[in-house]
């Protein structure tokens, strides 16, 4: 189930080059991942997946809003993710991100 949902935003494969990789935990579980390149201060987000029990919103707004430290603490200045859907588009504008200014793209920004 996970693995079905996780390739809605990219293929399994694509991960792999990755070099930065988050988990976050709510209620001592694994809810979610943040999956990624570092390069600089900016981290382009390749995955940000959170379990169906726990997409209240909560985890973004914790790691993308009240506690930004959780990345400025790892030199990261810059957030970047790409949005194929309206769903995850509506989310990651609803956690502060701005989308580029390119109307062809599906590209979305956040300085810290």
């Amino acid at each position: 189930m996970n693995q079905e949902e996780i390739e809605k935003q990219t293929a399994i494969d694509n991960l792999k080059p990755d070099d930065c990789s988050f988990y976050m935990l709510r209620d001592n579980n694994i809810a979610g991942l943040l999956v990624g390149v570092l390069n600089g201060g900016v981290f382009d987000i390749k995955l940000d997946y959170v379990t169906p029990r726990y997409r209240d919103f909560k985890l973004g707004t914790y790691y993308y809003q009240k506690h930004l430290e959780f990345f400025k603490e790892k030199g990261i200045n810059t957030l970047t993710a790409s949005a194929s859907d309206k769903e995850h588009q509506l989310y990651l504008q609803k956690v502060g991100f701005t989308p580029v200014s390119d109307a062809e793209s599906e590209r979305y920004i956040k300085y810290l």
